[in-house]
């Protein structure tokens, strides 16, 4: 899993959308700090929070996680759906 790509793909999108860290953090009930970590890629959000940050910033998840997944990563499935 490529988590850099993925935390810089929800940077533009939050950018894109004139969030701040903080705000994105608040509208999806999560601390400001633990965006920042998923943004540097150093985090493994869970299925539900990308849905959420997904919902918030008016992606789909397959978009954030487009070009981040590698074709074998069955392992790496098992943490996302933990």
């Amino acid at each position: 899993m490529k988590y850099a790509d993925f935390g810089k793909r929800i940077r533009e999108e939050r950018l894109k959308l004139g969030l701040t860290q903080e705000r994105l953090a608040e509208d999806v009930n999560l601390s400001t700090a633990y965006i920042g970590q998923i943004e540097r890629g150093e985090r493994t959000p869970t299925l539900e929070n990308i849905v959420a940050i997904a919902n918030r910033l008016g992606v789909t998840v397959d978009y954030l996680l487009s070009d981040s997944v590698n074709s074998n990563g069955e392992n790496e499935l098992k943490i996302w759906l933990q």
